[in-house]
């Protein structure tokens, strides 16, 4: 029984899968390193997530009525006792809020002029994080605050997935299927020649003309072992030839 041998382009297909999995490993471990491994870092980008909502909240509400409890994401709803709001005019007049007893009353009241900032605290095992954030809303400038103790509803972790989207699945997966598209189609057409001399390699037969193997532009590989082969047939013919002769004379 013939063993079926493994072909080629299917070897270099498996060999070319590992190294673009090793990049993708590559690539995630160093998001993992320089992106991952910093707590403060996560906590201030999901932080600043939720008051880019509310900020978006406040610039769709209505000049009249600046409300954002219906806009704002269900987790305030349903942690209450995690995330909380407040927002306050240029005057420091309460405009609207959710779980306002969240938030430490001596840090309201910032100035509208202040800078934004954020700020954490461990208490009782949990971090309790703070921060606020100017809004230029339809009638002016508003002040938010914003208050997060603990993560139930798991911010950070959704931050860290979606850097990993941001820095390896976007731009990194793309890339690799493009690049092993194009190699595979590359191996393919290389490897080509390879049928097509091994089908010009069966026809030849001991005692019996052979053309030469012709292809438009084979590669040296290729060219080199169908010359061998045309001169090895060549050299076989020869020796046939000869040994008719002996046969001949003896005879």
């Amino acid at each position: 029984m013939t063993q079926k041998r493994e072909r080629g382009s299917s070897r270099l297909t498996r060999r070319l899968i590992w190294i673009s999995a090793a990049a993708l490993i590559a690539n995630i471990a160093f998001v993992a390193i320089y992106d991952v491994a910093d707590d403060s870092a996560l906590l201030a980008d999901a932080v600043s997530r939720e008051i880019s909502y509310l900020d978006q909240a406040v610039l769709a509400a209505s000049a009249n009525a600046v409300r954002i409890q219906d806009a704002v994401r269900p987790h305030f709803t349903n942690y209450p006792d995690a995330y909380g709001y407040v927002l306050v005019d240029s005057q420091n007049r309460l405009i609207d809020s959710m779980n306002q007893e969240l938030l430490p009353t001596n840090l309201l009241g910032s100035p509208i002029e202040l800078d934004d900032w954020i700020t954490r605290e461990a208490a009782l095992g949990e971090m309790e994080t703070y921060a606020s954030h100017v809004i230029f809303g339809p009638e002016g400038r508003y002040r938010v605050y914003f208050a997060m103790i603990g993560d139930p509803a798991n911010l950070i972790r959704a931050e860290i997935l979606g850097k990993f989207f941001d820095h390896v699945l976007r731009p990194v997966l793309p890339t690799l299927d493009i690049l092993i598209g194009g190699v595979l189609l590359r191996i393919r057409r290389d490897l080509r020649p390879v049928a097509e001399a091994a089908g010009w390699a069966r026809e030849i037969w001991p005692d019996k003309p052979s053309d030469l193997f012709q292809h438009d532009n084979p590669l040296a590989e290729i060219k080199n072992l169908t010359d061998a082969v045309s001169r090895a047939v060549d050299r076989l013919n020869s020796e046939l030839e000869s040994e008719k002769r002996r046969t001949a004379h003896a005879l």
